[in-house]
């Protein structure tokens, strides 16, 4: 095209937008007056969530590609990411502050998912856009529609929540691409050339081998053949001709170095049942090749499975893979009787791959991995009320200085990181191409502890011109009973290697940790309370005040969910090439565990904040004696939903019967009281009974939960 051409289009296009803006604006004044509930999205705020959900972020130019957009501007981030990702162009009038149209969300959502066929779609409205072409491949590819008449109407405007399913639509479009199968293309140096040869001899260690004389080798020729299921690919370093044999020293293949242009892409389900298994120096207890008949962790059944067992410190292993599932277990018996064990299993991995690099330019690449995974963790004690001695009678005063000073010496605390394996997994499509997977997993505890977490993960990355976006999808569910501080983590990272290099990689840890906080209530002689904070794990606090009346424990509870991501190591092509990023996607601050979790717990059941209070009251011994002030036999107890139980009165002020109380709760909708002392459970939640006589000058309380069904 001309440039007189192009410069003319180019005002064109212009001269429609700036006609579009102030269509727009009246648009949205007549909307105002007709329809005042509208609740619009700006040009700025939807850039800015497109950017977000797409896993847009990066930029490299600080300069503003937008004068009207500085970078004291919201949007700034957001524009110049968008703009470096060619979801808008420089050359384009850009006000943040206008509402979206339907011609804008065309243009750039069809610019973000990379449409670069010719639009074809009949749209018979497209004569005042300033996006006539973008409006058709976005009829053309589903993104977006006409009416039944063919009319698009490019400048009305589009409302917040139709914004985000349109926006949602097209990342679910450009986080699941698939790739056909195709043999990787492959441009060699010049300096050398590619050979087809299997050698009489090789050794890998050495990478050293002997040829026939028959074709010629010389420096930097690539070999490669195939042998027992197995592709071989190595440069030539060094040629020692020896009569009718050519005495060979092999090299490793650099690609950045030995390669001026790579194609690879496609799309497969890994087999577990075909992978080399890779384990460090790990004492193997026991190795087997079985049939699956029915682990509840393993999906693929009738497959052959590969069982090893080994050792990693005191922690017993067992590693099981079998067709599209892996399954590793580890558990160990710690000095005081803590039985640990774990699990992290994977199923149904898929990837998707694409790389297009031409010497030192990484064009187009594109790899996601997609898979469900469990991580299951439980930490008992059956010797917990007995390792530490009897506290019932201890006095309050001493009960958190002797607990202390027994846990120091006699405690099962256990943090570590098991590097489980690596995995090598051939790609059936393109025998030169695999998959590593390297699988490790972190525990921490400290006390009683279940967790069951079950994740569907996508992990991965695309670039365009350079450019990187990072592709992350999780959804997970949990079951879990925590007592003390915990926390276990599955780190699976996943690589494209292509021969003897790594292409591109991509990784996560991912499973949960939980932070229990302790308070422990200390009752004096008089009833009064003092509560004191401390790091002793709440499961040992709760076991050894158990039956000591004048000790109470409660314990606060923040669980969450972690999920860490990185994509291409230093180690990988990509990587070398600048395209790697560290990602902190769920923790503390947006994934909490499970709603229910995130509670003050007494006596193990979740309330909302804390009963315990000064009793006010002198013990006195068994049956309705005389007392300074009303006692009960019980000052807090768990009643379920539907069931009755009784307060029990132990001792009365002199000259006072049962006949003189009265009773009240300061909750009935969880559980109330009648007259006669009996307390109803209602539903779930707490309560505090009010015991105290008719003349108000004795009263006393009582704790009541209701725990959930």
């Amino acid at each position: 095209m001309k440039l007189s051409s192009l410069l003319s289009n180019q005002m064109h296009r212009a001269c429609r937008y700036k006609q579009g803006i102030f269509i727009a604006a009246a648009a949205l004044l007549c909307c105002t007056g007709c329809r005042k509930n509208i609740d619009t999205i700006s040009l700025g705020e939807w850039i800015k969530e497109l950017d977000e959900q797409s896993g847009i972020s990066a930029y490299s130019q600080k300069e503003p590609y937008y004068s009207n957009v500085s970078p004291d501007n919201a949007y700034y981030s957001a524009v110049q990411a968008a703009v470096e990702w060619q979801v808008l162009d420089p050359s384009d009038t850009f006000e943040p502050d206008i509402p979206l149209t339907k011609e804008w969300a065309a243009m750039t959502l069809t610019n973000l998912t990379g449409e670069d066929t010719e639009g074809t779609a009949v749209v018979n409205d497209l004569s005042g856009s300033a996006f006539p072409e973008e409006i058709k491949k976005a009829v053309d590819s589903g993104l977006m529609e006409t009416d039944a008449a063919s009319y698009f109407h490019p400048k009305q405007i589009i409302e917040r929540d139709e914004a985000k399913q349109l926006i949602a639509k097209a990342v679910l479009s450009i986080n699941h691409r698939t790739f056909e199968n195709k043999e990787p293309e492959i441009e060699w140096k010049e300096s050398g050339s590619t050979i087809e040869e299997t050698p009489i001899a090789f050794d890998e260690r050495t990478l050293s081998g002997s040829f026939s004389s028959e074709k010629q080798f010389k420096k930097n020729d690539i070999l490669h053949w195939h042998l027992n299921n197995k592709d071989y690919c190595y440069a030539v370093d060094k040629v020692n001709i020896d009569h009718n044999r050519q005495n060979v020293q092999c090299r490793k293949i650099s690609f950045d170095e030995d390669a001026d242009a790579l194609k690879v892409q496609g799309s497969d389900d890994l087999d577990f049942s075909k992978a080399l298994v890779q384990i460090d120096n790990h004492q193997i207890v026991q190795q087997s090749a079985a049939f699956v008949h029915g682990d509840p962790y393993l999906t693929s059944m009738k497959q052959q499975r590969l069982q090893k067992e080994f050792s990693i410190g005191d922690f017993n292993v067992v590693l099981e893979t079998s067709g599209s599932s892996i399954l590793a277990k580890a558990s160990r018996t710690m000095s005081y009787g803590t039985v640990i064990s774990a699990a992290a299993v994977l199923n149904h991995v898929h990837i998707n791959y694409a790389w297009d690099s031409k010497k030192y330019d990484l064009k187009n690449a594109y790899f996601k991995i997609e898979f469900d995974s469990e991580e299951d963790l439980s930490v008992k004690n059956e010797k917990g009320k007995t390792l530490y001695g009897d506290f019932s009678k201890i006095d309050s005063s001493d009960f958190l200085p002797s607990l202390k000073n027994l846990y120091q010496t006699k405690n099962d605390a256990q943090e570590t990181t098991l590097k489980l394996c690596q995995l090598t997994v051939p790609l059936p499509n393109a025998p030169v191409l695999n998959i590593t997977m390297n699988l490790e997993l972190s525990l921490s505890t400290t006390g009683k502890a279940e967790l069951i977490l079950t994740q569907e993960n996508g992990i991965g990355f695309e670039t365009r011109n350079g450019v990187m976006r990072l592709i992350k999808e999780n959804k997970g569910k949990a079951d879990a009973t925590i007592q003390a501080t915990t926390k276990i983590l599955a780190g699976i990272r996943f690589g494209l290697g292509l021969l003897n290099g790594t292409l591109m990689d991509a990784g996560i840890h991912a499973g949960a940790e939980g932070v229990v906080k302790a308070t422990v209530h200390l009752y004096d002689s008089q009833g009064e309370m003092t509560s004191v904070s401390t790091d002793l794990p709440g499961d040992v606090a709760e076991n050894c005040a158990e039956g000591n009346d004048n000790v109470l424990v409660c314990t606060d509870v923040n669980a969450h969910w972690v999920l860490n991501a990185s994509v291409n190591s230093s180690a990988s092509l990509a990587g070398k090439f600048g395209i790697s990023k560290v990602f902190e996607l769920l923790g503390e601050d947006n994934a909490p565990f499970i709603p229910g979790l995130n509670h003050h717990f007494e006596n193990g059941h979740a309330v909302d904040q804390c009963t315990r209070k000064s009793r006010r009251f002198l013990p006195t011994a068994d049956g309705i004696t005389a007392a300074k002030h009303i006692c009960l036999k019980k000052y807090s107890f768990a009643v379920k939903t539907g069931s009755i139980s009784q307060i029990e009165i132990e001792a009365l002020p002199d000259g006072y019967t049962e006949d003189d109380l009265v009773y009240e709760s300061s909750n009935t909708d969880a559980a109330d009281v009648d007259q006669a002392g009996c307390v109803h459970g209602r539903s779930q939640g707490s309560a505090v009974i009010t015991v105290k006589t008719k003349d108000g000058k004795h009263t006393i309380h009582c704790n009541i939960i209701v725990p959930a069904e």
